[in-house]
């Protein structure tokens, strides 16, 4: 997982695939990007798939 520093919160992320850019954003409630596993794959055939935790999910900081 990469991690990116966003508003002082470290933010974790990860990047499949190249073409243009598909973001997926989890919903809230402490779910986090491995919602997407089973589609990811796929879109990466075509796509440039960026996936990431949101502030306070996953491995996201809660706060900085």
């Amino acid at each position: 997982m990469l991690e990116a520093t966003v508003n002082g919160a470290r933010l974790s992320y990860e990047e499949y695939g190249s073409g243009p850019p598909v973001v997926l954003v989890h919903g809230l409630g402490g779910t986090g990007t491995d919602i997407w596993k089973h589609v990811i794959a796929d879109l990466a055939e075509e796509f440039r798939v960026v996936v990431y935790d949101l502030r306070g999910s996953g491995t996201s900081e809660t706060t900085p």
